[in-house]
């Protein structure tokens, strides 16, 4: 409600907000709400003020945790977890000790302290979900602010089974690669 009010200009062309459910959804409900969600995700991503909003930000951080908390409820979550990120060149970086609730910011610094990327490169890289898979990586969807990127692994994993998280840049102007050719750690 917070998110409607306070962006109720930018919502106009969105699809509408799938009504929260009281009581325990079947697998075939989840399922359903699950598409609604995706369907009202997409039609606001590409909303910039609306996406960096601290609301916008907490409510689906908020829903995809209760969401991971209700599916997985039988199955313990680790209280910390390590992840392991791709470079493109496929050179693996092991990040240790994080929480899976953990957002992107944090996995985003732990990536760039481990490469020693300057704080002004910052803007020019991202992290991805790709599938590896016959020994080609194939970009599946960026990962974004509003989500943890522990819990959208883990269900990327369940469609596609060899999933990996990938540290790449996230412009597509080739103008940029000359600045960043410049300096050894952003090549």
């Amino acid at each position: 409600d917070e998110v409607q009010r306070s962006f109720s200009n930018s919502l106009i062309n969105s699809q509408p907000f799938p009504p929260k459910k009281f009581f325990r959804l079947s697998l075939r409900e989840i399922d359903e709400r699950r598409i609604l969600l995706e369907r009202y995700l997409q039609s606001v991503v590409p909303n910039k003020s609306l996406t960096s909003s601290i609301y916008f930000n907490e409510f689906f951080l908020n829903a995809q945790h209760e969401t991971f908390v209700n599916e997985f409820i039988e199955r313990t979550c680790p209280e910390t977890i390590n992840l392991t990120v791709y470079l493109l060149n496929k050179h693996e970086m092991i990040l240790e000790n994080f929480s899976p609730y953990d957002n992107l910011s944090k996995l985003f610094h732990a990536c760039t302290n481990k490469i020693q990327l300057d704080d002004e490169y910052y803007s020019y890289f991202s992290l991805f979900l790709y599938e590896y898979e016959n020994n080609q990586l194939n970009l599946i969807r960026p990962l974004f602010s509003f989500e943890y990127p522990y819990i959208s692994f883990e269900q990327t994993k369940l469609i596609h089974k060899y999933s990996c998280l990938v540290f790449k840049k996230s412009y597509w102007d080739l103008n940029y690669d000359l600045r960043l050719l410049d300096n050894r750690y952003t090549r």
